[in-house]
């Protein structure tokens, strides 16, 4: 006889710099459709990492849709697993962003437990002007991360760059 209990894993919700979580198995950001390296975790990343990331993306992503996940190999850099996740621009949500932010996140914790990763760092979205609206991402990103039946995940670390970004997900997260 089996059991069909869910495993319940750490869900930490943290304020600081992003690059410095190098203590995890995976570390997540999220490209948009253009696959520009806009914003300050893909710059670090890219800066951290090298060429070979911009080189490999370029590559092997022909034609990124929104909502889709993708593992770096393991030999373009010494660090965590780097998992991307495609996100669309956001535009007023006229369009379908709740939809492709929540299949973002469903797709890198499916991408995480594949990989049989135990810890994955999510940088927290919703803070440029350019991005979903806090709250919003935060119940998304909350939402879909609480929904998912973990297996090899034991944490899942949202990394937030301030106080109010960090009391947001909270806020959320109190509420699931």
């Amino acid at each position: 006889m089996t059991s069909n209990t869910q495993k319940s894993p750490i869900i930490r919700i943290v304020e600081g710099a992003y690059p410095d979580h190098l203590d995890v198995d995976g570390m997540a950001a999220f490209l948009p459709e253009n696959l520009s390296w806009q914003g300050p975790v893909n710059t670090v990343l890219l800066e951290q990492v090298g060429e070979e990331l911009d080189k490999y993306i370029l590559e092997h992503i022909h034609i990124p849709k929104s909502g889709t996940a993708f593992v770096v190999p393991k030999g373009i850099w010494t660090g965590p697993r780097i998992l991307f996740a495609i996100v669309p621009n956001w535009d007023d949500g006229m369009e379908d962003e709740d939809r492709a932010l929540k299949k973002c996140t469903r797709s890198l914790l499916q991408l995480a437990e594949e990989e049989k990763l135990k810890s994955l760092a999510i940088p927290a979205l919703g803070a440029s002007r350019n991005d979903y609206p806090l709250r919003r991402a935060a119940r998304l990103v909350m939402s879909m991360i609480y929904e998912h039946n973990f297996v090899s995940l034991n944490e899942v670390r949202i990394v937030c760059k301030t106080t109010q970004m960090m009391q947001a997900y909270k806020d959320v997260a109190a509420l699931l």
